[in-house]
């Protein structure tokens, strides 16, 4: 069975079906660093950790009805460090560690280029393509990452705003990532991604 891929190389996978009443909201989550550690090019699916939160997170994000997508540079494929099958089996190890949470998650995205593509973060790419497909209203929606390049994304996709975590290189990439809030992006610094989870609590 081969791999989800466009016409341009990228992945693009819708995994569950919308239900008929539901929130416009979208939630654009990075994988590295968010949702699990960063291991660096990670190809080797035993090294999949979840960060703490992560579950409980999306548990909430579905109970509130969100959309869920996961968009994720992946430039080791390009650079030839690992394959779509590599990346296919990470991602199976972490669905599973998400046990029932992974249905929260209904589109992924994944960009393989590492300079020069509408899809590879800063660009919008792959958050664009992301909204249209759950029909998310982006005046409605965030994006969470760990990088600057995660939020620069998500205000050129011109969302509501986003939620950067000191996971991951979140302390080293802080100070840029603040730097994207304004121009009508709101801009929140959380720890991990278990405050997001706090923060959806309380949302709506």
């Amino acid at each position: 069975m081969g791999h989800p891929l466009n016409a341009d190389g990228c992945w693009f996978e819708r995994r569950n079906s919308v239900a008929a009443a539901r929130e416009t909201a979208g939630l654009f989550l990075d994988r590295d660093g968010v949702l699990i550690e960063d291991e660096g090019y990670l190809a080797d699916p035993r090294k999949v950790r979840l960060i703490p939160g992560a579950r409980e997170a999306l548990v909430v994000a579905r109970a509130k009805g969100w959309h869920v997508a996961l968009v994720t540079n992946q430039s080791g494929i390009g650079r030839g460090l690992y394959g779509w099958n590599e990346f296919a089996a990470v991602q199976a190890a972490m669905l599973a560690a998400l046990g029932d949470a992974a249905q929260t998650i209904e589109l992924v995205a994944a960009c393989p280029h590492y300079s020069n593509h509408a899809w590879r973060k800063p660009e919008p790419g792959m958050i664009l393509a992301a909204l249209q497909a759950l029909g998310a209203d982006p005046a409605k929606s965030w994006v969470v990452g760990d990088k600057a390049s995660d939020l620069k994304a998500g205000r050129a996709a011109k969302l509501a705003g986003g939620f950067h975590v000191g996971t991951g290189e979140g302390r080293n990439e802080r100070a840029g990532a603040m730097a994207c809030s304004g121009n009508g992006f709101a801009l929140r610094s959380i720890d991990t991604i278990a405050a997001l989870g706090s923060w959806l609590k309380g949302s709506g």
